[in-house]
């Protein structure tokens, strides 16, 4: 009986041996497999951000448009300019200089709004009465009867360039078209399109 159970024992330990041996193998073949193994990392969402232009910058301000005006009269320096169409008569006034001590300030409206291509013209003291300072914009500068003065004050025209125009008037006779403008040297097309809404041609 004794040698039964003992044959028993010896045969139960071993299968241990051989189940612990095979557990062995088994953890030496798949230890190294995950020793190796990557670890998978999960990806944080990219936030997109514009760096260029902060979240409280302000929208710029569509600029505002120029428009040419023509002032006469009794002012510094008649002539030709150019200014914001948010502008009064006041500001072309002090852009000519001022008006002169012969200025009649009764008689102009230096509130009055600007509008494109408009004649603002300043009457003297005792000069017959004109209608509105700021007329329509068929009063532009008379090619035929302007002073050198007045035509140096004009666009991309100048003091030598006004003394050819009025030499070339006086020997030819007057401008009956921009076309015939074009016949002073120094006057080229592009001169002529920048002219042409800024004159008339009176007889």
């Amino acid at each position: 009986m004794k040698t039964i159970i003992t044959k028993q024992l010896a045969l139960w330990a071993a299968w241990g041996c051989i189940a612990l041996g095979g557990m062995l193998i088994a953890w030496q073949i798949v230890a190294p497999a995950n020793a190796n193994a990557t670890p998978v990392v999960m990806a944080t969402p990219e936030v997109l951000v514009n760096v260029d232009v902060p979240a409280d910058t302000p929208v710029p301000a569509t600029p505002v448009a120029d428009v040419v005006v023509y002032i006469s009269g009794a002012v510094t320096k008649p002539g030709v300019y150019k200014v914001a169409t948010t502008a009064r008569v006041a500001d072309v006034v002090v852009l000519a200089g001022g008006l002169r001590a012969d200025a009649d300030y009764a008689a102009v409206n230096l509130a009055a709004h600007i509008s494109d291509a408009a004649h603002i013209h300043v009457q003297s003291i005792g000069a017959a009465t004109t209608s509105a300072p700021v007329q329509s914009a068929s009063t532009t500068l008379a090619i035929n009867s302007a002073s050198a003065e007045e035509l140096a004050a004009l666009p991309g025209i100048g003091p030598a360039l006004a003394a050819r125009i009025v030499e070339y008037r006086t020997a030819n006779g007057m401008f009956a078209t921009i076309d015939d403008l074009g016949a002073v040297p120094g006057i080229g097309p592009a001169m002529q399109t920048k002219l042409t809404p800024l004159l008339r041609f009176d007889s």
